[in-house]
């Protein structure tokens, strides 16, 4: 094993002296697993010697600031464990297995595989799946909820502290998904269409170089607007100066979302700053991406003149090549069917456990 991949433990709140002197049996074992599981990312265990009203132990998953994998931080609770020590040491490395394959359905079966398979070559307690086997998706969201204040108090502006990012071509229901999913977590939704009319927003980059923009409101609610690129790059400016390091959902509109010339790499950094980016898309294919998502429009009575056909085209293109490596949701099945907005909202939810 190489030097960058050696496992690193902390002790905190250590008043149980005799962990110290299992330090070497709780390494070597950490190593076997690590070697078993084939990790090549560098692991960090925190052995915590305090109480967790949720859980005997967590698995947070660190990125660089790419947005790629860099570290797995595991912590393990000692008081009142439901679970022996190797155990849950072995079941949250299994989440660092998914994260580094890139499986997302938790502790599905592809977990339970895993899971099977070290507890018997381990000898480990099959307690490792069946404290799972049971859990309703309100049980996995509770857990999730409750991870996410525990690491405001324990670790700031960790992974889970950061906002969820939805982005999308108009069609693939993303918009409706982001409200679901606030309402479903309990958390604000933030969407950049409603910000650029905003006149907070207007007032902040009015007055800043190369901007233009000419909002006119009306009787009723109605906005007569339009703008230039530099007025929307100081508005998301400033929606990530204010949501950085927030817990919240952002739903971002698709010309929101693509960026040319000199804005594309600084636009880049402030997406890269956050890991919870999600693209909507139907497959990986733009052409049929586009005839899915323009008959979807048709149906609902939308005319796409030949012009904003192009324009439609360019954007499914432009955003799938700003965001290539990102978490995709595809809004349809494998037998091709629509996925519920349910659907959609249980599945950004467990990749994000």
């Amino acid at each position: 094993m190489g030097l960058c991949n050696c496992p690193q433990i902390n002790f905190s709140w250590l008043d149980h002296w005799l962990w110290l002197l299992c330090y070497n049996v709780i390494m070597q074992n950490l190593n076997d697993y690590i070697k078993y599981l084939g990790l090549t990312k560098p692991v960090v265990v925190r052995i915590n010697s305090r109480t967790h009203k949720a859980w005997d132990g967590y698995y947070i998953p660190r990125y660089n600031s790419k947005g790629n994998l860099a570290e797995h931080r595991i912590t393990v609770y000692l008081q009142d464990q439901s679970r022996d020590f190797d155990t849950i040491l072995a079941h949250e490395l299994i989440h660092a297995w998914q994260q580094e394959n890139d499986v997302s359905e938790f502790h599905g079966k592809d977990f339970k595989r895993i899971a099977k398979r070290m507890e018997k070559h381990f000898n480990l307690t099959n307690q490792m799946v069946n404290i799972f086997n049971n859990m309703r998706l309100n049980e996995q969201i509770s857990r999730m909820k409750s991870m996410m204040g525990l690491l405001i108090e324990d670790e700031q502006k960790t992974y889970e502290s950061k906002p969820i990012i939805l982005i999308g071509p108009q069609g693939t229901g993303k918009s409706t998904t982001a409200r679901a999913l606030a309402e479903k977590l309990g958390i604000p939704l933030v969407e950049t269409d409603i910000l650029m009319t905003d006149e907070t927003y207007e007032n902040m980059c009015k007055g800043e170089p190369g901007v233009e923009v000419e909002i006119t409101r009306v009787a009723g609610g109605g906005i007569n607007y339009s703008s230039n690129k530099e007025y929307e790059f100081c508005v998301m400016n400033k929606i990530f100066d204010k949501y950085r390091d927030k817990k919240i959902v952002l739903d971002v509109g698709g010309s929101h979302a693509k960026w040319e010339d000199e804005h594309s790499s600084k636009m880049k950094e402030l997406f890269n700053s956050t890991p919870n980016i999600f693209i909507f898309n139907v497959t990986g294919d733009e052409d049929e991406t586009y005839e899915f998502l323009k008959k979807r429009r048709e149906g609902r009575g939308e005319k796409i003149s030949p012009e904003n056909e192009e324009k439609f085209r360019r954007i499914i293109t432009d955003l799938n090549n700003f965001y290539r490596g990102t978490q995709k949701i595809s809004i349809v099945n494998k037998e091709g069917s629509d996925k519920t907005t349910e659907e959609l909202v249980d599945e950004i939810i467990i990749k994000l456990t």
